[in-house]
């Protein structure tokens, strides 16, 4: 395997039909990620193709899931990448059937720039699964990124994919689960995500459903619950515009709404926070949530609407 970096380039010895940028870089080379170079014991050339300068994104979300795509895991999947719509989040996945492939869609339908890591080579008849190469090729017009660390002519094997779940938990900022079954290899990358110091995310499921067994013990020993798009903003720092609107001459009313545009706040918290005694704070509240501002979760928490 050459040790040197091949330039993007419209044309390569990589071959292919598609006239988009494609290269490898090699780990000794300066261009290799440093995400890559700081958390991954085994560091492999990393071929590509589209916009390599994705790589480096400080907001990537991996997204993996469940294989069998069911309108409940669909639909939850859709709620809350949809309230995305535009925001500058990057979403990694691994182009496989069912769950991943639709973040990917969602990514493409709510202008979310989106990289996905293959467990094949990233070249036009050798992509996998071959009934998702149209969608690659979607990616790519959309000024994505496929990546892989597997060169062209690479047999599909079964080692190959958990190769690829560690570049995309070792390239995200932390990863979102939404829908694991009790052995997945969505499970898989939430464990290399835990190993490389990243944030595990899960969509909660039904406590029946094998298809989100797996997640929901992810929950029981600690990952995060994502229920909306907005816990997602919060945690990369991005407040929802739609709460800009909201106009207000009350000085508190300004104040709750500025606390929870930075977290969920139970009362108490929020009454702490501020420094406002109990029925003061109550009183508004009431009054934000009659206006349709701001909501109450089950733990009691208060939210953003």
């Amino acid at each position: 395997m050459k040790s040197d970096f091949m330039p993007p380039t419209r044309r390569s010895a990589l071959g292919g039909k598609s006239d988009f940028p494609r290269g490898v870089v090699a780990p000794e080379n300066p261009a290799y990620p440093d995400i890559f170079r700081s958390v991954l014991r085994k560091k492999p050339a990393i071929y590509y193709r589209g916009n390599f300068n994705l790589i480096n994104t400080e907001r990537s979300l991996a997204v993996v899931g469940s294989r069998n795509g069911t309108p409940v895991n669909q639909r939850n999947l859709e709620f809350v990448l949809g309230a995305l719509n535009g925001v500058p989040i990057t979403i990694v996945s691994g182009l496989a059937i069912g769950l991943d492939a639709l973040a990917h869609e969602l990514a493409l339908r709510n202008n979310l720039p989106t990289i996905a890591v293959l467990g094949s080579s990233v070249e036009d008849g050798e992509i996998y699964p071959p009934s998702n190469e149209p969608l690659a090729q979607r990616i790519l017009e959309a000024d994505g990124l496929l990546l892989s660390p597997f060169p062209p002519g690479t047999a599909i094997q079964p080692w190959n994919f958990p190769i690829r779940n560690q570049l995309i938990a070792a390239l995200s900022r932390a990863t979102l689960i939404a829908s694991a079954a009790k052995k997945s290899g969505a499970l898989i990358t939430a464990r290399l995500a835990l190993e490389y110091g990243k944030d595990v995310f899960v969509i909660p499921g039904y406590v029946d459903d094998p298809l989100y067994e797996g997640s929901n013990r992810l929950l029981r020993d600690g990952a995060t619950p994502i229920l909306d798009g907005n816990d997602i903003r919060l945690y990369f720092g991005i407040a929802d515009e739609s709460t800009k609107n909201y106009a207000t001459t009350d000085d508190l009313e300004r104040k709750i709404l500025s606390a929870l545009r930075e977290a969920k706040l139970t009362a108490d918290e929020l009454a702490r926070k501020l420094r406002v005694e109990m029925p003061v704070l109550m009183q508004k509240v009431t009054s934000l949530e009659l206006k349709g501002w701001i909501t109450a979760g089950g733990n009691g928490t208060l939210r953003i609407r």
